[in-house]
């Protein structure tokens, strides 16, 4: 990908003003380095697999730095956190599930959102944060 003229032409659509913001999707440290520092294209945020189970360290210390919103996909690891024992023995602790004691660990962290994964409508359970 030509992230100079990919991004040339964002921008010129944030001019116009056919769009209010540009964010990006799985982009590694190096690709942000490139797009902030040398583009200097204002991210909005940096849409990413993020989770208790991923290490995104280096990511997410990016971002914060910048005051770049980390948007989280999988918050959930694909459901793994569920059957974690590690989560589970947490979780009798405070009377939560894995689940729960998961989302509290990404929710507690500054300038992460969490969005859940997108399915044909079900019905379902409804987590509660307490």
């Amino acid at each position: 990908m030509k992230l100079p003229a990919v991004f040339e032409t964002l921008l010129k659509l944030k001019q116009e003003g056919r769009t209010r913001a540009i964010g990006v999707a799985n982009f590694t440290t190096a690709l942000l380095k490139v797009v902030v520092e040398e583009i200097k294209a204002p991210i909005a945020c940096n849409q990413i697999e993020y989770h208790v189970m991923l290490d995104q360290t280096k990511v997410a210390k990016y971002l914060a730095a910048r005051s770049i919103p980390l948007v989280a996909y999988c918050p959930l690891a694909q459901g793994r956190v569920a059957t974690d024992a590690a989560l589970a023995a947490i979780g009798k602790k405070h009377n939560a599930s894995a689940a729960q004691v998961a989302l509290k660990w990404l929710l507690d962290q500054n300038g992460v959102a969490a969005i859940q994964k997108h399915r044909a409508p079900r019905a379902s359970k409804p987590i509660s944060m307490r």
